[in-house]
Formats: structure tokens, C-alpha cells, sequence
């Protein structure tokens, strides 16, 4: 009869052996997660049959199956290669089966000691549980609060800021460090107090983090589709409700199935979440990094880090001659002449002007609008959507033509273009050109405003639907919260601009307008908000409290409010008459639909009133109407002749058009879905522009994906 018994074999690694191995266990890591990263590349704009993509995903699995077997053999075996050359054994404290030996028939105590070793043997004994130490509870700890600090306080910040570089006064280059510091902070605080749990309440710690990180990761890359675009539109999030309940149903079965695997095997569902937790860490972290290397994203801070678009010069102007654009942004025909039939004397203070009711616009909304203003430069028939937008500054004069007249330039907007890269360029154009480009203290960066907008923003796209309504935000509320709030009332030229209508009415009071030392004259754009989404400002042009609703009348009474203000201001100090204004809207009505097949369905135009300079005794006179039919294409070359008597190189100037004159004008409408433009669609108006009925489709589009 033979025995079984069995024996522990004890062997003690070094700690550089240790070392070694677990170096070779993370490579393994980071080789996976590399490979997964992978995957995570821009969306292409392409379509792909779902009839092919079910044998192309067939396929592709297949060989994802056939590859991760020979990584796994490939890394198993050189694991055991390595055992073998530092002389460890894999089996160092497991139980292993004793050699068999032989006893004898007569030799009963033998027997004995066999059949108990063997009762023992097959009798299951119930494991006590491992009590960890601090130091091993410190380091689950510091991984579960890493994973889920980097997932939504760090990662996320850098992906919005990095992705909407374009419409941010600030880049990743002056707002990483303090995103990363208060990462940091969390990170540590939080691993110190998870660490200081122990049993039971220990692992449901670490295990929450975790899974509420990897939720949060997945929400991010599969939940958010259709999800309402930042640009302050109020949202009706019943429309969502369908969306709603899925996104919680899928969140609902994530978080039960987690709990389940933690009901039934406590110990390793935190082992299986933390290693989890560091491939997907590891993913996020080679997405970030391409952040910091992109051209398009960099560019704007990376040129000079210290230069920005600042208030100086908004409040002074030239006692001999200028020219002042006011850009109210989204402000209709429509929307004004109803204002006026309840306000008739809204526009008392602006004596000496001509209202153009018929006038076509150019381009909606602003991100493509204030580049045409800033250039006078549009699409052509003959080139491609991503031509115009990396050619339209470098191939613009107006600027130019405009410095070259001994005119000071003030150029006061936070929208230079569409992508990074545009922006990168229009802020490089401004710079060499406008007054108000300064370079100023990097502590302009209001680092814990920045802080707490962009943590309510990375909520709002890592939480579940039905809690997003609780962290809305819109891209202009970032722009404030990352400029210091107060500024420096005494030096404008040490306060970045910002658009928001309500301060800079409060600051046009305080501060008041002056007489410069212009010798030529001053050249003034001042882009505000006007009616644009959300409203905010009530009919007095002050800020609205938390809580209270104002209506779109009222934003529009409010910031025209403001530029009556302005004027009186001028007259005030003497220099209306040598003054030519034009106040106008970045565009009029627009709106998107649900994508490509999405056209307008009623006309829209930007005002246009026009005061010219030098009137004499008419600059008392109230303004008059006019329908003669103009464009904003008339624009640049009003702006030209008014300044040196001929505006011919840029077209027809607005007192050219004669009240009865017949004239095409053309407008091009992006097709949108809240999220992605999709087509550049030409019209013609052949007629009076409110009339729908004259607008017509030229049959020129423009793919925004060429």
C-alpha cells in the first residue's frame, strides 16, 4: 500500500529577483494596453456596409483569438524562462503532492498515519481570510484612487480642453499644471483614507472606485451619443428620456454585475479590477499623450505662451477719426423690429444712422462668421472646405490694408475658427497686427475656477444621462471661470477679454470711455454676446441671479442698451461725428437639424444700421429706414471706403446700392446635428430677404469632410 503526504516547499526570492519578475509582469501590461490603445483612434469619416462589417467583425475576432493565444503562450513561456535562469520555483509555497512510497501489509501505525493523512487531504477546509497589511492596503489603495482620479479629474479635462482648443482662451499649456496638481492632491487624500479601511469595507472601497472609474470610461466612449452640444442652448432633456433609460439601464446591469462577482469572490474581483484598472489607466494615458504632441491642439499656446487678447483699447478711441464695428452676436431682423414695436424708442440714442432691413447675410453660426469678418477672405466655388479653413488668414490683406493707414486696431472677439489649428493661425494673425495683444502674467489663469468648471464639465460627459442635467455647462462659462474675474479695472491692458456682455457693460460705466493718442485714428471690433444662447442678461443689460429666467426680448433690449451707452459715451466726449459705426450680428437666424439632409426653412438676417462720419448737423437726426438691397459682403469694403474715400478692391460699399437696385445676394447655411458640421449648402436671394419665397438653392455644396 503507498501513502500520500504532503510537504511545503519554502523557498525566499531576493528582492531584485522579485523586481525582475514583476518588471516582466508589467511589460506584459503595458504591452496589452498599448495594443488596446490602438483601437482608440479619431473617428474616420467613411461609411462601411453593416452587411460586410458583420464578416469583417467575425474575421477580426477570430484573428484577436489566435493572436492572444500566442501572446499568452509567448509570455507564459518566457516567464518560465526567466523562473528557470534565477533559479525560483513556481511552486514556493503551494501544497504539492508528497513522492509515493510503499508501506507494508503488517504495518499497522502506518495505516494508521495513511488513512488520516488521506481523511485530511480530502476534507475542504474553509481558507481564513488574508489579513492585509497597511502597506499592501495603501498600494490597492493608491491604484483605485489613481484609476478613478486620472479617469475623471485629469484625462478628461485635458481630452475637452485638448478637443475644443478653438473656442478656449486658454490651452492645455496654461491649464495642465493646475488640473494635474489638484489631481495629485485627490489622489493622495483619497488613497489615504481608503487605506485606512480594513476587511470588508476596505475591498467595497477599492472595488467602488474602480468600477465607478471604468463606468465613467465606458460612458465616455459609448454613451454619449447625441448628446447636447456646450454651446449654451437650453435643453429640454425630456426629449432624452429614451436615451435616459438605457444609459441607466446599462448602468444598472454594470454595477450588479460587479457586485455579483464581489458577492461571490470578494478577494479576487479586487485583484481582477486593479489589474483592470491599470491596463485602462495606461490606455488613457497614451490617449493624453497625443494631446501634447498635436499641432493643432498646441499651437495656440505653444507660439508664445504669454500673449493674449486682452481689453486693451476697448474703452479709448481716437479724438480725431474712427471706425467701430459692433458685432451682436445672433441678432436678427426679425428679433429687433419685433423688439421695437413694444420698444419704439429703444434706438433714440442712435441719431444719424440708416437701418437696412434687407440684408443678406454671409455664413452661420460664428466660429466660420468671425474668421470672414477678421479677413474679409470666403470659400470659393473652385477649392475644398479644408482648404478655405487652413488658407483663410494666410491669404487675407484687410488687416493689413487697415494698419497701413496709420489706424490703431482693437480687435476684442474669443472666436478665431473652427479647429485648433485655425484658431492657432487667427490668433498668430491677430497678434502682429492688433494693439490688444499683450503678453501678461501666466496668473491671469484663474487656476481654481478652472479647476471647478472643467471638474462640472467632465462630470457632465462621464456621468449617466439622467444626472448630466446637473452639471451643464456652456463654452463661454469656461472662458470666465478661467479668466480672473475682476481683471484690473485701472489697466485694461492686464485683463483678457472675455465675451460677457454684463461685465463689460459694468466696466463701460466704471471706467468709462477716453480720448487716446491716436494720430490717424482707432479701428474698433467689439464681438458681444447679443441674443446668442443662454440668456443671462435682462433688459437692463445686468447679469441675472441664479435661479431667475430672462427671455430672449429681453437679452436683446438689454445688450442694445449697452451699445446706446457706447454712443452716448461718444457724444459725450466729442468724437460722434468723426466717427463711423456699423452695428450688426455675426449672422441672424440659424438653427441645426438632425444632420446632412437638414436646409433652412425661413429666411434669416443679420442687422445692419450704419452711421456714416463727417454728417454734420445730421448726426442729431433719428435714424431712417432703408430696404435698399445690400450683403455683409459689403462690409469690409464700407469699412475701407470709409476710411481712405475708396473700398473698391473688397466690392460694393453699402451707400453704393441704390434703394431700387435688383441684386443676387448669396448666403452659404452649414447643415449641423448639434455635434458635426456636414455640408456647406449655397443660396441665392433674388429679392427682398425676408421673403422666403426668393431664397433658392444654388445647387453648390461643399462637403465638410473634404
Amino acid at each position: 500500500m503507498r501513502t500520500m503526504a504532503s510537504r511545503t516547499l519554502t523557498i525566499h526570492r531576493p528582492i531584485a529577483k522579485r523586481c525582475i519578475i514583476a518588471l516582466f509582469d508589467l511589460l506584459a501590461l503595458v504591452t496589452v494596453a498599448a495594443i488596446c490603445s490602438l483601437s482608440l483612434v479619431e473617428d474616420a469619416y467613411a461609411y462601411v456596409d453593416p452587411s460586410v462589417m458583420t464578416y469583417t467583425i467575425q474575421a477580426l475576432a477570430g484573428v484577436a483569438v489566435a493572436l492572444g493565444a500566442v501572446a499568452g503562450v509567448a509570455f507564459r513561456r518566457s516567464r518560465k524562462a526567466i523562473f528557470k535562469l534565477l533559479k525560483i520555483d513556481e511552486n514556493a509555497g503551494k501544497t504539492v503532492e508528497e513522492d509515493v512510497s510503499r508501506i507494508a501489509c503488517d504495518d499497522i501505525d502506518a495505516h494508521a498515519v495513511a488513512d488520516e493523512r488521506a481523511r485530511d487531504l480530502t476534507t475542504i477546509k474553509k481558507k481564513e481570510p488574508q489579513k492585509l497589511s497597511w502597506p499592501k492596503r495603501l498600494a490597492f489603495a493608491a491604484v483605485a484612487a489613481f484609476f478613478f482620479t486620472f479617469t475623471l479629474f485629469v484625462a478628461t479635462p485635458y481630452e475637452l480642453i485638448g478637443g475644443a482648443s478653438g473656442s478656449l482662451l486658454f490651452g492645455l499649456a496654461e491649464t495642465w499644471q493646475p488640473i494635474a496638481v489638484a489631481g495629485l492632491i485627490i489622489w493622495v487624500v483619497l488613497s489615504l483614507l481608503i487605506s485606512l479601511l480594513r476587511g470588508k469595507a476596505f475591498n467595497i472601497a477599492v472595488i467602488f472606485f474602480i468600477g465607478l472609474g471604468l463606468l465613467c470610461y465606458l460612458q465616455a466612449l459609448f454613451g454619449n451619443v447625441k448628446l447636447p452640444s456646450a454651446n449654451g442652448a437650453a435643453v429640454d432633456w425630456w426629449n432624452y428620456t429614451k436615451v435616459t433609460l438605457l444609459n441607466g439601464f446599462s448602468w444598472l446591469v454594470g454595477i450588479a454585475a460587479i457586485a455579483v462577482f464581489f458577492w461571490k469572490k470578494p478577494t479576487l474581483c479586487r485583484n481582477v479590477l486593479c489589474i483592470l484598472a491599470i491596463c485602462v489607466a495606461i490606455v488613457e494615458a497614451v490617449g493624453v499623450g497625443s494631446l501634447f504632441t498635436d499641432p493643432g491642439i498646441m499651437d495656440k499656446s505653444s507660439k508664445d505662451t504669454s500673449v493674449y487678447l486682452t481689453e486693451d483699447g476697448l474703452y479709448d478711441i481716437s479724438n480725431k477719426s474712427n471706425v467701430i464695428v459692433f458685432v451682436l452676436d445672433t441678432y436678427d431682423v426679425y428679433e429687433l423690429d419685433w423688439l421695437m414695436k413694444s420698444n419704439p424708442d429703444m434706438l433714440d440714442e442712435m441719431t444719424g444712422f440708416t437701418y437696412y432691413r434687407n440684408v443678406g447675410g454671409t455664413i452661420a453660426p460664428t466660429r466660420y462668421a468671425l474668421p470672414w469678418f477678421l479677413t474679409g477672405e470666403f470659400i470659393q466655388h473652385d477649392e475644398t472646405y479644408s482648404h478655405y479653413l487652413s488658407t483663410v488668414y494666410d491669404r487675407s490683406s484687410f488687416l493689413d490694408d487697415l494698419k497701413a493707414t496709420g489706424y490703431s486696431l482693437g480687435i476684442y472677439t474669443d472666436t478665431f475658427g473652427v479647429s485648433g489649428a485655425e484658431t492657432a493661425a487667427g490668433f498668430a494673425y491677430t497678434t502682429e497686427r492688433a494693439l490688444n495683444m499683450h503678453p501678461i502674467s501666466a496668473t491671469t489663469l484663474n487656476a481654481v475656477e478652472t479647476v471647478k468648471v472643467m471638474y462640472k464639465a467632465s462630470l457632465y460627459r462621464d456621468m449617466p444621462w439622467i444626472l448630466k442635467r446637473f452639471f451643464w455647462f456652456y463654452t463661454d462659462e469656461i472662458n470666465e471661470s478661467m479668466a480672473q474675474s475682476a481683471g484690473s479695472a485701472d489697466d485694461p491692458a492686464k485683463t483678457v477679454y472675455v465675451m460677457n456682455d454684463a461685465r463689460y457693460y459694468e466696466r463701460l460705466q466704471q471706467i468709462g470711455l477716453s480720448v487716446n493718442k491716436d494720430e490717424v485714428g482707432s479701428f474698433r471690433l467689439i464681438h458681444l454676446l447679443g441674443v446668442h444662447i443662454p440668456y443671462t442678461i435682462d433688459e437692463n443689460g445686468k447679469q441675472i441671479s441664479d435661479g431667475q429666467e430672462v427671455t430672449e426680448d429681453q437679452q436683446g433690449l438689454g445688450v442694445m442698451k449697452m451699445v446706446s451707452e457706447y454712443l452716448k459715451q461718444l457724444k459725450d466726449l466729442g468724437v460722434y461725428d468723426n466717427s463711423y459705426i456699423v452695428i450688426t450680428a455675426d449672422h441672424g437666424y440659424w438653427f441645426w437639424g438632425d444632420g446632412p439632409d437638414h436646409v433652412l426653412d425661413r429666411p434669416g438676417s443679420p442687422i445692419m444700421l450704419v452711421k456714416p462720419a463727417n454728417q454734420g448737423e445730421k448726426q442729431n437726426d433719428p435714424f431712417v429706414y432703408s430696404d435698399a438691397p445690400i450683403s455683409q459682403f459689403d462690409l469690409h469694403a464700407s469699412i475701407m471706403k470709409a476710411i481712405t474715400g475708396d473700398g473698391s478692391k473688397y466690392g460694393t460699399a453699402f451707400d453704393e446700392t441704390p434703394e431700387d437696385a435688383s441684386r443676387i445676394r448669396y448666403y452659404v447655411h452649414p447643415t449641423h446635428d448639434g455635434t458635426n458640421d456636414y455640408e456647406f449648402i449655397e443660396y441665392e436671394i433674388d429679392g427682398y430677404v425676408l421673403d422666403f419665397n426668393n431664397w433658392h438653392q444654388t445647387g453648390k455644396v461643399w462637403d465638410c469632410t473634404e
